[in-house]
Order: structure tokens, then C-alpha cells, then sequence
């Protein structure tokens, strides 16, 4: 009848294989009967649309581990990454570092003595912003602990974080912020990286804290 395949003749008629092998041998080669390849079924493309992907859910859940004031994640959250990336690292060797850096203003009081100071909203704007265009968007910026920030660099090694080092303090450093006030921004920063300095993340994290240096 030109609609039913010869799966469902077998199965109706319940040939059994020495029956129906000859018969559609004999009819192929006489050409009654001819075997057609499957044709592929065209799959509609998948867009982003289809996974109802929702922006506002994922910002919403990248806001709840970030600070207002600074705009940037949280100690803890920075902590879970660090241990993320050393997992990547021990599934394909690559290495990763890591920046610690603390930033103060220091004023000089009229009895000549100095005072260093934190960061007030201005200023730590002005912080962040510099950071922002000194890093990759790959690099990641936290809070770290009360009064610092730290940044987890991928792909990065013993000589691509010193090297980024330099230039994050020539950022900082090199003009003065505009709402400084005559005060001076004092810098300490630490570097360390996996797997030159280090063979696990904590011990990572522990050079970083034994390896800072201080810039006036």
C-alpha cells in the first residue's frame, strides 16, 4: 500500500527471519522493491530564549555576595573560588595567583604627627574603579577579612602576577585621588601563586600574608 514499512509487515504477519530475508532479497534485486536511506529530522536550533534564561535572577544572585559600598564579592565567596580554581588546577595544570592588598590615607596632623586612616566612600570608589581598569574581567576582586582586597588571577604565574603587581600599584600610586585632601595613599600588597610558591590553596593563601611589601 506504499504507506506501511517492512517493520510493521513483519511484526503484523509474524514472518520469521528465513521467511522474510529471501522474499525482500529476491524483490531488491528485481527491483520491485527499493531501500531508502532514513531522511534526518531537522531540529529546530535551541536559542537562549528556550532556556528561559533569566537575567535578573542571575544578578539578583551575584548582588546577594557583593558589597554595596565597594561592589565587590564577599571573603567568604572569594575563599569558595580560590578552592575552585586550585580543583581546576589539579585537573589541568594551570597555574593561578593570587593579589592581597590593603590601601589607607595617611594625614599629617598639625602637631606634625601622622595618622593613616581608612578609605571613605569617595575614595574607595575611586580604589575600585582604578583596580577595575587594571585587571582582566576574568580576575576576580573580593573583600578580604575587615580591611582589605584580594584578587584571584587564572592563568596566571609567579611572573604574570608580579608583573601585574607592578602595574596595579603604578595605578594606585602614580596621581592622587581626586577627594584625597592633601593625604597620601599608603599601599601594602602580597603575591603568591600555584604552583611556583605553593602545593595546595591554604599554604597559597598563608604566602600571600607572608609575602607583602609596603608603598608610601
Amino acid at each position: 500500500d506504499n504507506k506501511t514499512s517492512l517493520s510493521e509487515l513483519i511484526e503484523r504477519y509474524k514472518y520469521n527471519r528465513s521467511t522474510w530475508l529471501p522474499l525482500v532479497y529476491n524483490m531488491v534485486s528485481s527491483g520491485i522493491l527499493t531501500i531508502l536511506k532514513p531522511t534526518a529530522s531537522k531540529s529546530k536550533a535551541t536559542t537562549a530564549s528556550d532556556l528561559e534564561l533569566n537575567r535578573s535572577t542571575i544578578d539578583s544572585f551575584a548582588r546577594s555576595h557583593i558589597y554595596s559600598d565597594s561592589g565587590v564579592i564577599s571573603y567568604v565567596a572569594f575563599l569558595y573560588f580560590i578552592e575552585q580554581e586550585f580543583y581546576r588546577y589539579e585537573c589541568f595544570r594551570s597555574s593561578f595567583s593570587l593579589v592581597l592588598f590593603r590601601a589607607k590615607m595617611r594625614r599629617k596632623n598639625a602637631d606634625g604627627t601622622t595618622q593613616e586612616m581608612e578609605l571613605d566612600r569617595a575614595n574607595l570608589q575611586e580604589l575600585m574603579g582604578r583596580v577595575n581598569l587594571t585587571k582582566r574581567k576574568a580576575d576576580l576582586l573580593a573583600h578580604y577579612q575587615q580591611d582589605s582586597y584580594a584578587l584571584l588571577l587564572p592563568h596566571t604565574n609567579l611572573q604574570g602576577v608580579t608583573a601585574f603587581a607592578g602595574r596595579l600599584v603604578g595605578a594606585l600610586m602614580t596621581a592622587p585621588f581626586a577627594n584625597s585632601n592633601g593625604q597620601k595613599l599608603v599601599l601594602t600588597v602580597g603575591i603568591a601563586s600555584l604552583p611556583e610558591n605553593c602545593s595546595d590553596w591554604v599554604s597559597l593563601v598563608a604566602h600571600m600574608h607572608n609575602n607583602q611589601r609596603r608603598f608610601e
